[in-house]
């Protein structure tokens, strides 16, 4: 039985890079597994971001492989609909039962809902520099997820979007559908 000292999914943040990995140049924080022991050695290392160089678990996933430390990476489900019906890595949108899904910047809604209402500035460039596809599909996670709780100032922001509430309920009637909710 081959055995590992990390199990993670992999990402590519930062400039970093490293042929010790298979699809990109870092441990993910929100599915990273090893030893307490083993992170005991890690403590004087940044496990912070450091970007440009590289993002969270960065440093730490570095010092990991230069110590040849066993890799097992999880694969990830990064599949999604956007708000125009078209789909992300359609291919391999079923998870497969592994039992987790990768939401990415989930936390994008709460801090548009908090720009919106206390600084308009920050909210609308983000708006602008971000693909709407993109915030909608976390702003539906979070519609989901949240079961009810914000959906007033969703369908509101919605509005201020452009997008009417009948196209929003479509389009999250959608989204379950593709996710099997």
């Amino acid at each position: 039985m081959k055995k590992y000292d990390v199990v993670t999914i992999i990402d590519e943040i930062g400039t970093y890079e490293t042929d010790k990995l298979k699809n990109g140049n870092k441990f993910c924080p929100y599915w990273f597994a090893t030893r307490k022991e083993l992170l005991m050695k890690y403590l004087d290392i940044e496990w912070g971001p450091d970007l440009p160089y590289c993002e969270t678990l960065g440093h730490l996933t570095e010092a990991m492989l230069n110590d040849s430390l066993r890799v097992f990476e999880m694969p990830e489900d990064k599949s999604g609909i956007l708000f125009d019906g078209t789909t992300q890595n359609n291919s391999d949108h079923i998870s497969r039962g592994r039992g987790y899904y990768h939401i990415r910047a989930g936390s994008v809604p709460a801090v548009l809902l908090a720009y919106k209402k206390h600084d308009r500035d920050k909210f609308e460039d983000y708006i602008r520099q971000q693909p709407q596809g993109e915030y909608l599909r976390q702003f539906a996670w979070y519609w989901i997820m949240c079961a009810g709780q914000f959906d007033i100032e969703i369908l509101q922001m919605m509005s201020d979007l452009g997008i009417d509430g009948s196209q929003w309920r479509n389009y999250i009637d959608e989204f379950k559908e593709y996710h099997g909710l």
